[in-house]
């Protein structure tokens, strides 16, 4: 087995051939077995596992096609795996497999991708497919079905296989039967159980699995006959007799439709595909409200004018879709439900210099760039802004002198000064979602899906944004604390008396050597609801008039403001949004220029600090085109000497 290769699931199984060619059975019972490369016991939970659409039936694991005997039909009933089939003797293989089970049994057994696996300790208990399973064991889970093997001997040794070909209930057949429940009355209570989980009522379950499969097979037929019709006969009849499903009939009937079309010119502007490109790009950026500065800077300013004059009502998804469609070959002149997905489908082939998803990625990011922008941007005012290139989490250093200068003797010698460092973490981890211009956004020609989704996209990611920076900044009692000295608790609330207190405590604050820090206050951070005291406190050079009461017009003066122009007052709402651990509508903060000591860092990675935009693959059925918007960030705290906070 390769070093990175997906370990098989190998299980021995029930089958019982009823002709020549026929082969049915238990393909699993449901219970424990062993392989090479688990130390453990397994347990397949067959509430999780997954089967292939078509099961092909191997022999003994081996996956060149010489080895292949045909295709089966499994069914899990959440206890065991029944399978049915037919053995292709027209391979010598195959004749030679179903001639030794007239003489032998034979064994069956599952080939199966692991999802995932629990180890379930000595002694615990747990319930697997509706039986105890008691550990030391392995449960393994989401496994996928791929192929059902005939084999000499299995893994599981607890279930009794046999092919016999052409068993019947003659009287020889009646003494296999009653050999068969002897043997199985002689065996161990824990054998009885797993031989009955794998043979009760075995034959109903074979005879329902074949009608079960026969009636899949007769729909299929059905199916594909409906869809082909008169039309392609060659391929009809490669549908049918290789077993492809509807889904791969729907998909070469497609594909035989567009090779069967004339091919038409690309419609063009003064016949110049990247002109009438840029031309539909500036129509749908106009078009979802993306300023025309923007849009010239994006494409060109002809190509705006271009836009201008030939989509004077604007572009619609409907419409957007239908000139991408147009540019890679579409037919039709019109755009409905029942054409959609063959429109889809021409955009998707990507013929021309007309790309609908690039088209769609540029407007898309546009938009989300104004929603997120036009959110609240407080924070950037107070927070320091760096880059990091990827998801570790890494350490900011700052260095400290300990002591200060020393006078130097008459020998001239100076002495070496200790340093100490203060480190400060931070991580960035990624936010998305996921978005897209949906069938039904195209059908009903819905213009916000270009203009209103991204923007709300964009929005919702600065609030996202907003609510984690915020909510680390508010829950901040152990940073502004009395052990970092730079907290005012029963402080005087927003006025020239409080922030007289605010800056003497600022000031207060010492470095790691006791040594004032120097360090010096630039912005009020303020809750909306004390904002307009703190722009007062910011512009207003006079406060109100004393001696307005005095009889002398001598003893009347102007109440100056000693603040003005100092603390520029930073506004927050959401300092006092009651959903964030420590907020509060009166409490204040004097912070120092994040450019010189920042109390809170905000990282990108890569620098980027506006959402992406890319396309995300969908299924071929998908009718409709999906983006995913996310975007790469990390918000801690960092130096507690940068700031000093007013609990009021």
């Amino acid at each position: 087995m390769a070093k990175n290769e997906q370990p098989k699931i190998i299980l021995a199984a029930e089958a019982t051939a009823r002709t020549d060619a026929l082969i049915t059975g238990v393909a699993y019972s449901g219970g424990t077995f062993g392989q090479t490369w688990s130390g453990l016991p397994l347990v397949v939970d067959l509430s999780t596992l997954t089967i292939a659409a078509q099961t092909p039936l191997m022999y003994n694991h081996r996956y060149e096609p010489e080895y292949r005997l045909g295709v089966i039909n499994c069914i899990n009933d959440g206890k065991a795996i029944i399978f049915s089939g037919e053995i292709d003797t027209d391979k010598p293989l195959g004749a030679g497999i179903v001639n030794e089970g007239r003489k032998y049994d034979w064994q069956a057994s599952i080939g199966a991708d692991v999802g995932t696996t629990k180890e379930i300790e000595a002694g615990e208990k747990e319930t697997v497919n509706g039986r105890e399973i008691t550990g030391p064991a392995a449960i393994v889970r989401g496994a996928k079905l791929r192929e059902v093997s005939v084999v000499a001997i299995g893994a599981d040794s607890d279930t009794h296989i046999r092919i016999a070909a052409g068993w019947t209930t003659t009287k020889q057949g009646e003494n296999e039967m009653e050999n068969e429940k002897k043997s199985t009355a002689q065996a161990t209570p824990e054998t009885q159980t797993v031989q009955a989980a794998a043979s009760v009522d075995v034959n109903a379950a074979v005879e329902a699995a074949l009608a079960k499969q026969r009636a899949i097979e007769a729909k299929r037929v059905a199916d594909i006959e409906a869809a082909f019709g008169n039309d392609f006969p060659e391929i009809k009849a490669k549908a049918l007799g290789e077993g492809w499903s509807c889904e791969q009939a729907n998909q070469a009937i497609i594909k035989a439709l567009r090779e069967s079309k004339p091919a038409l010119p690309n419609i063009m502007i003064n016949g110049d595909h990247a002109t009438h490109a840029a031309t539909i790009k500036a129509a749908a950026m106009l078009s979802a409200g993306i300023e025309s500065k923007d849009v010239i800077a994006s494409v060109s300013e002809p190509a705006v004018e271009a836009a201008s004059k030939r989509f004077r009502s604007g572009m619609g998804p409907k419409r957007l879709l239908l000139e991408a469609a147009l540019a890679n070959g579409f037919r039709d002149t019109v755009i409905d439900a029942g054409n959609l997905e063959d429109a889809i489908n021409h955009v998707k082939a990507n013929f021309s210099n007309v790309s609908l998803t690039g088209i769609l990625a540029d407007v898309y990011n546009k938009r989300l760039l104004q929603g997120f922008t036009f959110a609240d941007q407080s924070w950037r005012q107070i927070a320091a802004i760096g880059s990091v290139s990827d998801f570790k989490q890494i350490n900011s250093y700052r260095l400290n002198m300990l002591g200060g200068f020393e006078e130097v003797g008459a020998g001239g010698e100076l002495k070496h000064a200790q340093l100490s460092d203060e480190s400060y973490s931070n991580k960035a981890k990624t936010y998305g979602k996921m978005l897209g211009l949906t069938r039904q956004d195209i059908i009903n020609d819905d213009l916000g899906a270009l203009a209103d989704v991204p923007f709300r996209f964009g929005r919702a990611c600065a609030n996202s944004f907003n609510r984690v920076f915020w909510g680390v900044f508010l829950n901040n009692s152990t940073f502004f604390s009395s052990g970092n000295g730079n907290v005012q608790t029963s402080a005087t609330a927003l006025s020239v008396a409080g922030l007289e207190q605010a800056e003497q405590g600022f000031y207060a604050i010492k470095a790691a050597d006791g040594e004032i820090t120097g360090i010096k206050p630039a912005i009020l951070l303020v809750p909306t609801a004390i904002g307009t005291t703190a722009r007062q406190l910011y512009n207003d050079n006079v406060l109100g008039i004393s001696g307005l009461a005095s009889t002398s017009a001598k003893s009347v003066a102007p109440i100056s403001n000693p603040f003005a122009g100092q603390f520029k007052p930073v506004v927050c709402p959401y300092l006092s949004d009651a959903t964030l651990t420590g907020y509060s509508a009166t409490d204040y903060y004097l912070l120092a220029d994040p450019m010189h000591c920042a109390v809170i860092q905000a990282v990108f990675l890569n620098g980027r600090q506006s959402p992406i935009v890319e396309s995300s693959p969908t299924e071929f059925s998908t009718l409709g085109i999906q983006y995913r918007a996310y975007l790469d960030w990390g918000v801690a705290l960092q130096d507690p000497k940068g700031g000093f906070k007013q609990d009021v």
